[in-house]
């Protein structure tokens, strides 16, 4: 499974880069200013659900490769639907751009987020080529 902690390290990446995000938000609304997206308790709320998307990261890490292989690809599901293409979908109107403190808070939002999904979609394939190729 090596090859798939070096994929693990790479989403520990993405969840640091999250993390950070979102405080970098907190602090902003702390400060009396804007989100860098979304409401004053946006940042929070997103926050409070990274342990969520933490979880298959840290059963991977556990060598718990069958319970990896089920619980990552609902992680990849949410992280693209809520966390990357609702940045890209945003983008498409005026109205859903106001939503971000700048151009630039929705291009960290798209980087941060595809970022996520990618290195979640391969290290789930490696997991998954493992799994099936194992002997049972």
């Amino acid at each position: 499974m090596s090859q798939l902690s070096f994929w693990l390290s790479a989403q520990i990446l993405w969840l640091v880069m999250a993390v950070v995000y979102n405080i970098v938000g907190i602090y902003r609304v702390y400060r009396g200013g804007r989100a860098l997206v979304g409401e004053r308790d946006q940042p929070l709320h997103s926050l409070m659900s990274l342990p969520v998307f933490a979880l298959p990261i840290l059963v991977g890490f556990l060598s718990l490769e069958v319970l990896y292989c089920y619980t990552a690809p609902i992680i990849l599901l949410l992280l693209g639907r809520l966390g990357f293409w609702r940045h890209i979908e945003a983008a498409r109107s005026p109205a859903g751009m106001k939503a971000y403190s700048s151009s630039a808070a929705w291009w960290w939002a798209v980087i941060i987020n595809g970022y996520g999904s990618l290195v979640l979609a391969i290290g789930l394939l490696i997991a998954w080529s493992t799994y099936l190729s194992s002997p049972v």
